[in-house]
C-alpha cells in the first residue's frame, strides 16, 4: 500500500546521503594518491615524503666544508671600547679639571705638604738628572768561541769568520757607578729648605732607584789622526735587553714596575753575560787585568813558588819511606825473640834492653812524623801562595779558576761603595783603535704625575726616562790585528873578501784556535815575511748536530778516536805584506862590549804593500809590551791541548775528564746555560 504523501527522496533520503559521503571520500582518496603526491613543509618549502630529509643532508655538507675550509671568511665584528685604554687614560688625567684647587684656609706653620703623595697642585719640585759616570775603562780580548753557542745565538755567525775556528776579538769597558750619587740626586734641593723648589717626594723615586740601562758610544780613530762620529754600541748579538725599554709605558705605576725589574736583574743590566768560549786565556774584568810587568812578575813568582812546592813534596815523600823503614825494623818484628807482654817477659829477650830498644824506635818515629807534619803545613802555606797568584792544582800554571769574580765584586764593593758595570763590544775592525763613552738610563720620577705639577714642569712628565750626561771619553783601545811580524834580529854582515851579505830574522803571529802562533824565518833583502805555523795536535771542527763528548779528539796515543772526528791541518801559512829591503846600522843603539868596544846594532829597513818604508829595530820590538804579550800567548799555545765545548779551561793529559766519554758527552744544543760575564781574552 503506497505511503500517502511522502515522496520517493524523502523515502530513500539517508540512502542518498551516504551514497553521496561515500563519493566525497573516493573523491578525496583519488586525489591524493592519484592527481597530487603527499608533500611536507621543510624549512618554508614543500617536499614530497621522499625528499623530506633531503634539505638536512645538504645543511650538513654545508656544514662539512666550512669546518675544513683552512682559510674561512671571518665574521665581521663592530668595534667595541678598550677598556684598558681608557682605564690608563683617566688614570694618567688630572683629577679635577682645574690646575690648582681653591685653598680651605691657610696652612698651619711648620707643617710640610710634601709627606707622601699630598703635594700641593702649584709646587715647583727638583729635576731628577742622574750623575754623570766617570771615563770609562776599556781592555781588548781575543779568544775562540764555543760552536755550539755560535750556532744558538741568533746573528752572532754574521760578525764572526765563515768557518771554525771562531775566533773572534772583543772590548769589554768597565765604568763605576756612584751609588750615593744617584740617592743624592734624587733627593736634591736646588734652592735650600726655605726656596721655593722642593725636593721630590719620597714615594715618587723610591721604587725608581735601579738604573735601566747603560747606553755606549764610540768613536774610530781615523787614519789621518782624527776620530770618527759617534757612533751607537749596539746589544751583543742574541742577547736581548735585560730591561725592555720600549714600548714606553702608559703611566707611573708601570714604570715603577719596569724599574723593579731592573733591580731584581741588576747583574743581567750592569753586567751583562758574554758568550762560551772554547780556548783562549780566562776573561777578567778590565780593572782586574793585570799590567804585562805585573803578569810577568806573577809567572815567575808562581814558578818560583812550584819549584819551591815540589821541593816540599820530595822531602815529605822521602820522610814518610823513612817512617815506613822505622816499621820495618822496629817492634815486634825487628828484635830475636819475639814481642813481649805488658809484663816484658815473653820472648825470652832482657827486659830492660828491649825497651829500651823500642822506646827509641818510637821517639825517632815520633820525630819523623812531626817533621812530616811540619812540611805538609809548609806545603799547605805555598799551595795557598800559588792559588792567590791564580794557580791551580789540577793543571798548575794560571787557570781560569784563579780569578774569582764574586770575590773580586764583593771587595770592589767595599773599597769603594759603588757600583762595577761593562758591556762589550764586538763589532770590531782588525786592527781598529777605539774609544768609547757611557751613559745611564733611569726611570723619570715626574713621569705621569703632570696633575701634581706646576704649568712649567708638566712637559717632563711625559717622558719616562731620564738619561745622564755623556761621561768623558776612554783612553783609546787597539783591538789588535789577527796577524804580526817583528823583525827578531839583524845584521849587515860580511862574507868572503869583505863583500857584504845582510841578513835578518823576522817572527810570525798568528792568532789561532785560542792562542798566538809563532814562526821564525830566516830573510835577505827582497824575500817576504812568508813562514808556516807547527800547531797542536788534536785541534778539531766540532759538528753541533752530535754532543761534543762524542766526538772529542783524545790525545793519549793508545785511545781509540771517535767516529766522523774532523781535525784540522797540523801546520798554518802565514805571511805579511812585508819585504826585507836592507840591513843598516842603527843610529839608536848599540852595544860596548869587554874593553870597551863598541858594537854596532842594525836596523831592518822594510818595504809594506802600500809602498811605505820604515826602520825597525830589534832591539826596541822586543821590549815592545805588545810583543811580549804575544809571545807569553805563543808559548802556552805550544803546551795546549784543546778543550771540550762546554767545559771551562784546556784540558791536560793527565785530567780526569778524560773517562771513556772524552768530556762533556751531554754537551748538545739547545740547552739553557749561563755563562760568566766574557769568559775568555787574550
Amino acid at each position: 500500500m503506497k505511503l500517502k504523501g511522502v515522496s520517493w527522496i524523502e523515502a530513500h533520503f539517508e540512502k542518498l546521503f551516504v551514497g553521496l559521503m561515500l563519493l566525497v571520500c573516493i573523491g578525496v582518496l583519488v586525489l591524493q594518491f592519484v592527481f597530487t603526491s603527499n608533500t611536507v613543509d621543510v624549512g618554508g618549502r614543500e617536499q614530497t615524503l621522499g625528499n623530506a630529509f633531503q634539505p638536512a643532508a645538504q645543511r650538513a655538507q654545508e656544514a662539512i666544508r666550512q669546518m675544513q675550509n683552512e682559510d674561512p671568511a671571518l665574521p665581521e665584528f663592530e668595534a667595541t671600547a678598550d677598556l684598558e685604554a681608557a682605564y690608563r687614560e683617566r688614570l694618567a688625567s688630572p683629577v679635577t679639571p682645574v690646575a690648582a684647587l681653591e685653598p680651605f684656609g691657610s696652612a698651619p706653620d711648620g707643617l710640610s705638604t710634601l709627606s707622601g703623595s699630598d703635594v700641593t697642585l702649584s709646587t715647583r719640585f727638583a729635576i731628577f738628572e742622574p750623575p754623570t759616570p766617570q771615563a770609562p775603562l776599556a781592555v781588548a780580548y781575543r779568544a775562540t768561541l764555543d760552536p755550539y753557542e755560535v750556532e744558538e745565538r741568533e746573528g752572532l755567525s754574521a760578525v764572526l769568520p765563515a768557518a771554525q775556528p771562531f775566533d773572534t776579538a772583543w772590548v769589554s769597558v768597565e765604568l763605576s757607578i756612584d751609588d750615593e750619587a744617584i740617592e743624592a740626586a734624587f733627593r736634591s734641593d736646588p734652592d735650600g729648605a726655605a726656596g721655593e723648589i722642593q725636593p721630590l717626594p719620597t714615594d715618587w723615586w723610591r721604587a725608581k732607584r735601579s738604573i735601566l740601562a747603560v747606553e755606549a758610544e764610540r768613536q774610530q780613530l781615523q787614519v789621518d789622526g782624527s776620530w770618527s762620529a759617534a757612533e751607537a754600541v749596539g746589544r751583543l748579538p742574541g742577547f736581548d735587553e735585560a730591561v725592555p725599554l720600549s714600548p714606553a709605558p702608559g703611566n707611573w705605576s708601570l714604570l715603577d714596575e719596569r724599574a723593579t725589574s731592573a733591580g731584581r736583574r741588576a747583574d743581567a743590566v750592569l753586567r751583562p753575560g758574554f758568550y762560551g768560549i772554547l780556548e783562549g786565556e780566562p776573561w777578567r774584568p778590565p780593572s782586574a787585568v793585570p799590567s804585562f810587568a805585573d803578569a810577568e812578575r806573577g809567572e815567575d813568582e808562581i814558578r818560583r813558588l812550584e819549584r819551591e812546592l815540589a821541593g816540599v813534596r820530595n822531602r815529605i815523600e822521602e820522610r814518610r819511606e823513612a817512617l815506613g823503614r822505622v816499621g820495618q825494623t822496629g817492634g815486634d818484628s825487628g828484635r830475636p825473640g819475639g814481642g813481649r807482654d805488658s809484663g816484658g817477659r815473653e820472648g825470652g829477650g832482657r827486659q830492660d834492653a828491649g825497651g829500651g830498644n823500642d822506646d827509641q824506635q818510637d821517639a825517632g818515629r815520633r820525630r819523623i812524623e812531626q817533621l812530616i807534619e811540619r812540611l805538609e803545613a809548609d806545603e799547605a802555606s805555598v799551595i795557598e801562595r800559588l792559588e792567590a797568584l791564580g794557580w791551580t792544582e789540577a793543571g798548575g800554571g794560571v787557570g781560569e779558576q784563579g780569578f774569582d769574580l764574586e770575590s773580586w765584586l764583593s771587595d770592589r764593593r767595599e773599597a769603594n761603595g759603588g757600583i762595577v758595570s761593562w758591556i762589550h763590544d764586538i763589532r770590531l775592525d782588525d786592527g781598529g783603535v777605539y774609544r768609547y763613552r757611557v751613559r745611564l738610563v733611569m726611570a723619570n720620577p715626574l713621569f705621569g704625575r703632570a696633575a701634581s705639577l706646576a704649568e712649567d714642569l708638566r712637559d717632563r712628565a711625559s717622558v719616562p726616562y731620564v738619561r745622564s750626561s755623556w761621561s768623558g771619553w776612554s783612553e783609546p783601545v787597539d783591538a789588535g790585528w789577527s796577524e804580526y811580524f817583528f823583525v827578531e834580529s839583524a845584521n849587515a854582515g860580511a862574507g868572503l873578501l869583505g863583500r857584504a851579505r845582510p841578513t835578518a830574522r823576522g817572527e810570525l803571529f798568528r792568532f789561532h784556535y785560542g792562542f798566538w802562533r809563532r814562526v821564525s824565518v830566516s830573510l835577505e833583502p827582497g824575500d817576504r815575511f812568508v813562514g808556516e805555523v807547527d800547531l797542536p795536535e788534536g785541534l778539531q771542527v766540532w759538528d753541533t748536530e752530535r754532543p761534543a763528548g762524542e766526538q772529542a779528539w783524545r790525545p793519549a796515543e793508545e785511545a781509540e778516536q771517535p767516529e766522523d772526528i774532523v781535525l784540522l791541518p797540523e801546520s798554518l801559512a802565514v805571511a805579511a805584506d812585508a819585504w826585507l829591503l836592507d840591513v843598516v846600522v842603527s843610529p839608536f843603539s848599540s852595544d860596548t862590549g869587554l874593553g870597551g868596544q863598541v858594537r854596532a846594532a842594525f836596523d831592518a829597513v822594510i818595504r809594506r804593500a802600500d809602498g811605505r818604508v820604515s826602520r825597525r829595530s830589534p832591539d826596541v820590538e822586543r821590549a815592545d809590551p805588545q810583543y811580549l804579550r804575544i809571545v807569553a800567548s805563543a808559548r802556552s799555545g805550544e803546551a795546549q791541548v784543546p778543550s771540550v765545548p762546554g767545559e771551562a779551561g784546556g784540558r791536560r793529559a793527565n785530567d780526569d775528564r778524560f773517562g771513556p766519554d772524552g768530556g762533556r758527552g751531554d754537551r748538545d744544543r739547545g740547552g739553557d746555560r749561563d755563562f760568566p760575564p766574557g769568559g775568555g781574552g787574550g
